[in-house]
């Protein structure tokens, strides 16, 4: 007995052929390396999310003293510039393992950027010396009321960690402002990060055999109940002893990942 379940709302959802079964269990460890990145993404979102908060809230704090202010600031970005880095360190490797040169190239495109060079000359720096802000300002428009904070950054002070990387050093050298306000940045950072997990996910579900996604499309669809969506999370063999099923073997698909996914997958049918 093949089934699909969802072991968060303990149910088999579908019973499913042989052949069906044997194509998920192959294609699950592919999808254990997009699951990977989809992990990766949630904590660059997650990241984005606490900065945004603490940006669009803390700085209208009067409680909240301008060194305190800063302290956060510089945490906050800096986890963002990590988990961001992280995340295309790991689409470039999940590229190599599945062996798809589309998501290489993609990548590559993506690390010529401005923004893209100057987010991992920030995380190269980082984990050398600390996040090289010599300038912290927080003005009040008399008029409107909005607050604009500023984390200054100086040229020379990123040469500090000059002879590193022969790439960093060609990065900064060609930068012409002597002084950077890296909030700036935060616009494109996030635009162009979601943009390349969207493209890559898209290129890993085009690289899926034609039978196999059938199978997604088919039975991996989201359903609503109550609030919340749900999907199949996991594939199981066994048998039905009494009305109970008992697994003998079980393969998991992230449920949020596979969602992501599937809505990439209803795209391209639908082009």
């Amino acid at each position: 007995m093949y089934t699909l379940n969802n072991l968060r709302k303990k149910l088999v959802t579908q019973k499913i052929t042989e052949e069906e079964y044997e194509l998920l269990k192959d294609f699950n460890e592919d999808f254990q390396k997009y699951a990977n990145i989809y992990d990766c993404c949630f904590n660059v979102m997650k990241s984005l999310e606490e900065l945004n908060t603490f940006n669009e809230g803390a700085k209208y704090d009067d409680k909240i003293t301008l060194n305190i202010l800063y302290a956060e600031y510089k945490y906050l970005i800096y986890k963002y510039i990590l988990f961001t880095r992280q995340l295309v360190d790991n689409m470039k490797s999940f590229g190599a393992q599945i062996k798809n040169e589309n998501i290489e190239t993609i990548i590559k495109e993506y690390e010529k950027k401005d923004e893209s060079q100057f987010l991992k000359v920030l995380r190269d720096f980082g984990q050398h010396f600390s996040l090289p802000i010599t300038n912290f300002s927080k003005e009040i428009d008399i008029v409107s009321g909005e607050i604009t904070c500023e984390l200054i950054i100086k040229k020379n002070h990123l040469e500090k960690n000059k002879g590193k990387n022969y790439k960093n050093d060609k990065y900064i050298s060609s930068v012409e402002l002597e002084e950077i306000n890296v909030l700036n940045y935060l616009p494109e950072w996030e635009k162009n990060i979601l943009d390349l997990f969207s493209i890559v996910t898209k290129e890993f579900c085009l690289s899926i055999d034609k039978n196999t996604t059938k199978i997604l499309r088919e039975y991996f669809q989201p359903y609503k109940d109550g609030d919340y969506f749900f999907s199949p999370d996991s594939i199981s063999l066994g048998e039905d002893v009494g009305g109970s099923f008992y697994s003998k073997e079980t393969f998991y698909f992230d449920e949020n990942a596979m969602l992501i996914m599937v809505s990439i997958i209803n795209t391209i049918d639908n082009q």
